[in-house]
C-alpha cells in the first residue's frame, strides 16, 4: 500500500498537477517531499516522467497501473487512522475529492477526537511532571515545557479541525448551487 503522501501526490497528478513545482505552489507539498515520492511512484510504474523541458522541468502523468491503485487503495486510506495533522488533512481531502461527504466529515470528526484524546494524555503527563519539578532538575523543567506545549498544540489542532468541518459544510453547500 502506498503511504498517504504518495497516494495524495498520485491523486494530485491525476487531477492535472504535473510537476514538483506545481505540487509546491498549488498544493503546498514541499519539493523535499514531492520529488522522492514521485521517484518512488515512477519506480513502481504508477507514473511516467517526461523528458526535461524548459528550465529542466519534468512533467509526470498517471499510468494505467496508477489509476488502478487509486481505485484499489482508496477505501484502505479512508479507513486508516493517521496520527499527524498533515496525514489527517490529506486523507480528509481524498474523501472530499471522491465526493464522499460522509467519509470526509467522519474523518474530520475522528481526527478531532483523536487529537483531543492525545491532548488530554499530554495534560495528564504535564501535571505529573509539574509535581516532580525541583530547582535541581533542569531536565524535568524542560520536559514539562515541551509536554505542556504539546498538549496546547494538540487541543488547538482539534479545535481547528472541528471548525474546518463546519466551514466545509458551508463551502459544500455553495459548490452545489
Amino acid at each position: 500500500m502506498l503511504s498517504n503522501l504518495e497516494y495524495f501526490i498520485l491523486t494530485l497528478v491525476e487531477t492535472g498537477i504535473k510537476t514538483p513545482y506545481e505540487l509546491m505552489t498549488r498544493a503546498g507539498v514541499s519539493l523535499g517531499s514531492s520529488i522522492p515520492a514521485l521517484r518512488r511512484l515512477k519506480s513502481l510504474k504508477l507514473v511516467s516522467e517526461s523528458k526535461a523541458g524548459s528550465r529542466r522541468a519534468k512533467q509526470f502523468s498517471v499510468l494505467k497501473d496508477g489509476t488502478e491503485v487509486l481505485t484499489a487503495e482508496l477505501v484502505e486510506h479512508l479507513r486508516s487512522n493517521p496520527t499527524d495533522l498533515e496525514s489527517m488533512l490529506r486523507i480528509a481531502w481524498l474523501a472530499w475529492m471522491k465526493k464522499s461527504e460522509d467519509d470526509y466529515r467522519r474523518l474530520l470528526k475522528k481526527s478531532a477526537t483523536s487529537l483531543r484524546a492525545r491532548s488530554k494524555h499530554a495534560k495528564t503527563e504535564a501535571a505529573e511532571l509539574a509535581g516532580r519539578i525541583s530547582d535541581r532538575n533542569a531536565a524535568e523543567k524542560f520536559r514539562w515545557l515541551r509536554v505542556h506545549l504539546e498538549a496546547s498544540r494538540l487541543e488547538a489542532e482539534a479545535a481547528a479541525i472541528g471548525n474546518l468541518s463546519r466551514a466545509s459544510k458551508k463551502s459544500t453547500r455553495n459548490l452545489r448551487r
